[in-house]
Parts: structure tokens; sequence; C-alpha cells
């Protein structure tokens, strides 16, 4: 289900990517009613999407700033803000709030032909964004070495790409294009970029241990506030 969610959703975005949406929100979006929305708020390309399971709301807030709460058993999501179509920066700055133990918080985007769904991961709570990926190298930048990896679910599936700062952090300088460069050489293939946001994202996963083999954990709850600017 979130897999075809998420097929609609990046349907729906390229093609606004390559329109110039003026649609203003700045009320709090309710899962329930709205599981996904897209478009332009003050300059910024914003993005949220979810299963709409859950207590989970999104708002956008003033510049680059948005606010996103979600309570215990709330479905997977994805929510943020960023940029679309040509004008993409090169450098990310971002700061905030971000008081959780699910899922992650990073610039997270889209690439088409080929279509991959790409991380920056710069701060996660208990789920390792690493677990039962392919580990293809590293790469340092901004004060700390970052692990990459790629996955998908099948052959006939898109890539993800990753990469995992070890040094977590919830505010700094994403040097975006070192990322996409040192993906390149590691045969990282990326399309026509489409679009990225600093996005706060959540899941539920299974964590595995030695001996213990695989244990489900929901989604707790969590809220956080981030600003995203260009740098």
């Amino acid at each position: 289900m979130l897999l075809f969610t998420l097929i609609t959703f990046l349907s729906a975005t390229l093609a606004a990517s390559h329109q110039h949406l003026s649609r203003q929100i700045d009320d709090p979006i309710d899962a329930s009613r709205t599981p996904w929305s897209h478009g332009t708020h003050n300059g910024f390309h914003y993005a949220f999407f979810t299963e709409a399971r859950g207590p989970l709301t999104y708002q956008n807030l003033d510049a680059g700033r948005y606010r996103v709460e979600w309570g215990k058993d709330c479905a997977a999501f994805t929510a943020g803000k960023g940029w679309a179509g040509r004008d993409l920066p090169s450098t990310v700055n971002y700061n905030g709030t971000w008081t959780t133990t699910d899922g992650h918080l990073g610039l997270y985007g889209w690439s088409d032909s080929p279509l991959v769904e790409f991380y920056i991961i710069e701060n996660w709570g208990l789920y390792d964004p690493g677990q039962d990926r392919e580990k293809m190298g590293e790469v340092e930048s901004d004060g700390s070495v970052y692990d990459v990896y790629r996955w998908r679910a099948s052959e006939k599936a898109y890539w993800k790409y990753f990469s995992v700062r070890r040094g977590k952090r919830t505010g700094g300088r994403i040097e975006v294009t070192k990322h996409f460069d040192r993906w390149n050489e590691l045969g990282m293939t990326m399309g026509k970029l489409e679009y990225f946001i600093l996005a706060t994202e959540a899941v539920s996963y299974v964590e595995t241990r030695p001996g213990w083999g695989g244990i489900w954990r929901d989604i707790d709850g969590g809220v956080a506030e981030v600003e995203v600017w260009r740098g």
C-alpha cells in the first residue's frame, strides 16, 4: 500500500515540479482527511504523504519552516520542505528540533530516468537506516563520515540510495552535490533531479538481533519543527 501511495504521489509531484504552483497552506493538514499533499509555500516546495492511519498533522510555517506531530501507532509518513524543478541548490542549511525515537531526519528526494529515491540522513532514532542495506562505501562531508548504502526490494524495483551520517545532528550544512558525486563514483547512477526536501520520516520496522530473530517495532510518536534554506 505504501509503495502504491509513493508512486502515485511521485507521479503527481513530478508533474507539479514543471508547473508554478501557487497553493498556500498555513493551517495544519490532518492526515486522516488529507493523506498526501504537495505544492509551493513561501517559495519552497513542500511534500507530505502517509498511509493515513493514526494521529498525524503537518503544518507549513513561515519561510522554509514546517512542523509535524504524530502519535503512537501512526502510519509511516514523509513530510518536509525544500525545492523542486530546475533551481535546486548544491548546498542546503537547516536547523530545528526533532524529538522522537522513530524514523529519521534528512534530505529526501527523487530522480527520474532512472527512477531513484534517495536520502542523506542526518539523524535517526532506534531504527538503523543501514540495516539490511548493501554497503557501497563512504563519503566524508561537513565534519563527519557518511556510510553509503543502496537497496531495492526486487530486480524490477527502483533503487534507493542512502548516505547515513555517523555523527548524528539536527542542524548544519549539507553539501548535496558532494554526496551525488560520490554516489556516481560508486556506480550509483542518478537521473534528472526532480525535487528534494529536508524531511522528517517515521517508519515501522523489524528490529533484528542475533539469536532473537525479528521484532516488529511500531511508531511511538514525536514532534519536529525544522527550517531549511539555501547554502
